[in-house]
């Protein structure tokens, strides 16, 4: 056929398949149009004569016009001319026009082909076919390379973008798409910078991704900036990539040292922005969760903005979520920091303030009882000012966290030396208070009270404080004689109970009574434990008694 005849037959065929009737193009498809067109656009690729731009394009259109048909027939189409035909040929067509690099010409075929891989793409088995195709890939992303019209390096990304969620994808590998991404996400073109950003959060999503994109400075600076632009949809891609990067175990160190904590910078102000939106806020203080590791701690706690952020949203009740993420950090903090640290009394006044929040009190209560489990602190905390009282006060004033303060003052109460602190009116109030509690349900907040007074009754200066207040000292005496009458069936015998309850080092297993393994606390083992605790806020030994 001569190339004047087969324009003027595909001019005649775009004429009647120019519409956007499904049925009518799922006929045409049936009909064989689509073989016989890609049959033509081979003929004319493979022509040792060179095809002219009319022809080609002509051809193009008519493939793309018949292509507006249901996923079903798309996908019986790419069946029925093969898979070669189907993307081999696009790509050639693409891979020829891509000496026009001048953004005012990009070559309308250019475009015409996208929208062609585009209705390719709507069929999810052919799209899968297309992630895994290495030469496919390799076109679309010279097209984002490219220096075309932004309206089809628009269209290329779009395609690009859903391939990312598909299993065995390549175009991760594909050299240079990365990087292309990266430098339109900082387009000066709204929708382009967008669809850059939303394409690196979909590539982020796979956890086979995220070490490559981690290590990729240029990727982390367009996430960065995309996140500081006054776009809402925009700084959600960015935040959401930037989640999933930070999940990554190999990519938490580099991050929060990228660019001398200017990351964390970035985020703490995302944190903090007033006029921003609360979930993002939200997102920020979940991105520094994840950064919070063993490795990371140290570097951290370096930073005075990084808790003045965490205290910020720690105690502000009204916005419950952001507080949630906020504690969450801390108590991730928890698990990495100790005495040791230098920065350690900024982490311990960080949780202190935090205590300005009602909310705020368990989280706080369980990281001091946390950090009070380790010998190691022990001292630290104790030095602490306004800790021992703060401990204090919350078992005085919170139910909800009694038995975390109440534990944190029973570790604090029995140092490596054998020694112990110098106890407040308020310490002994709240002991006493929880010695009191009736409840069975509370009989371990009863044993964890006793046990602390009898250990800080050791210490002779402890002893004054209690007997200068006579109305606590009375009350506490008569606790103490009540549990001591109470007559219980024994279960055991007393030579058992008297070494499970006179000895702190057994005793130490009973916790806050949450956990499965905590023993049963039995009346007359408080009653035993309440003797020996009378004899100690006498001065007497208790252990001279024990045969």
């Amino acid at each position: 056929m001569l190339e004047y005849d087969l324009i003027v037959s595909v001019e005649r065929a775009c004429a009647e398949f120019d519409h956007f009737d499904v049925e009518v193009h799922n006929q045409e498809i049936e009909g064989g149009a689509s073989a016989a067109l890609f049959r033509q656009l081979e003929r004319l690729l493979r022509s040792s004569e060179e095809a002219s731009d009319i022809s080609l394009e002509l051809v193009i259109s008519a493939l793309e016009m018949v292509h507006r048909c249901s996923k079903k027939l798309i996908k019986q189409s790419v069946k029925a001319v093969g898979k070669e035909r189907a993307f081999t040929l696009p790509c050639q067509v693409l891979q020829k026009y891509q000496g026009h690099r001048d953004k005012c010409q990009t070559p309308p075929i250019v475009g015409v082909v996208l929208k062609l891989l585009t209705h390719f793409g709507r069929a999810i088995c052919v799209r899968q076919k297309m992630s895994e195709d290495y030469d496919l890939i390799s076109s679309l992303v010279q097209i984002v390379e490219s220096e075309y019209e932004d309206a089809v390096r628009m269209q290329a990304i779009e395609l690009l973008a859903e391939f990312a969620y598909c299993k065995g994808c390549v175009m991760v590998h594909v050299g240079g798409l990365v990087d292309a991404l990266a430098q339109s996400s900082l387009s000066a073109n709204t929708d382009l910078k967008q669809e850059s950003a939303r394409f690196l959060l979909n590539l982020s999503v796979a956890t086979a991704h995220r070490q490559l994109l981690g290590w990729n400075n240029n990727v982390i600076h367009a996430l960065l900036t995309c996140l500081q632009k006054n776009l809402t949809v925009l700084r959600q891609y960015a935040i959401a990539a930037l989640g999933n990067i930070s999940a990554c175990a190999e990519n938490k160190l580099r991050l929060v040292k990228y660019e001398e904590g200017f990351l964390v910078q970035v985020l703490l102000f995302t944190a903090t922005e007033t006029s921003g939106d609360k979930h993002l806020q939200q997102d920020a203080l979940a991105v520094l969760a994840n950064l919070t590791t063993a490795h990371t701690a140290f570097l951290l706690c370096t930073s005075q903005e990084f808790f003045n952020v965490l205290v910020i949203h720690a105690a502000n009740d009204r916005e419950e979520k952001t507080q949630t993420q906020a504690l969450t950090v801390l108590r991730r903090l928890s698990s990495f920091v100790g005495a040791g640290l230098p920065d350690y009394p900024r982490f311990l006044h960080a949780l202190l303030q935090s205590l300005a929040g009602n909310h705020a009190f368990p989280h706080v209560a369980a990281v001091l009882r946390e950090q009070s489990d380790v010998p190691a602190n022990r001292r630290a905390l104790l030095l602490f000012p306004g800790l021992l009282n703060s401990l204090g006060l919350v078992s005085l004033e919170r139910e909800a966290a009694r038995g975390e303060a109440l534990e944190a003052l029973r570790n604090l109460a029995d140092l490596d030396d054998g020694s112990t602190f110098l106890a407040t009116e308020i310490i002994f109030t709240a002991l006493a208070t929880a010695a009191a509690l009736p409840e069975e349900k509370d009989r371990h907040l009863c044993v964890a009270a006793l046990q602390t007074i009898e250990r800080l009754a050791a210490r002779e200066e402890n002893r004054a404080t209690l007997h200068r207040n006579g109305a606590l000292f009375r009350s506490l005496l008569f606790t103490l004689q009540q549990k001591v009458s109470v007559e219980a069936p024994i279960q055991g015998s007393m030579e058992e109970s008297l070494l499970e309850y006179i000895f702190p080092k057994e005793v130490s297993e009973v916790k806050s009574g949450k956990g499965k393994d905590t023993l049963p606390i039995r009346q007359q083992d408080i009653s035993t434990l309440a003797g020996t605790t009378l004899l100690a806020i006498s001065g007497i030994d208790a252990h001279r008694y024990h045969v």
